[in-house]
């Protein structure tokens, strides 16, 4: 899945030994395209960074090495990700 599009806030520093923990979750749909959200925090609940990345479902248009062409999201799929 390309990405097309991505963006980052830092707002707090982690320190080296911080443990850190990585939340991500699918924030909207489009037809083709979808934004996955980010959100960074430190281990005792410090937002250090947050932010977002724009992505095409896609595949090859005749197998591995060809170009990629934008596809519907399949219902299936989207549905996957909203049950969580």
């Amino acid at each position: 899945m390309p990405l097309i599009g991505a963006e980052c806030k830092f707002v707090a520093p982690a320190q080296h030994g911080d443990r850190c923990e990585v939340r991500s979750r699918i924030s909207r749909f489009g037809g083709a395209s979808f934004v996955v959200a980010h959100e960074i925090a430190r281990g005792d609940g410090t937002r250090l960074a947050h932010g977002t990345e724009t992505r095409v479902w896609a595949r090859y248009v005749n197998g591995p090495g060809t170009p990629i062409k934008s596809q519907p999201i399949p219902d299936e799929v989207r549905e996957l990700f909203r049950a969580r």
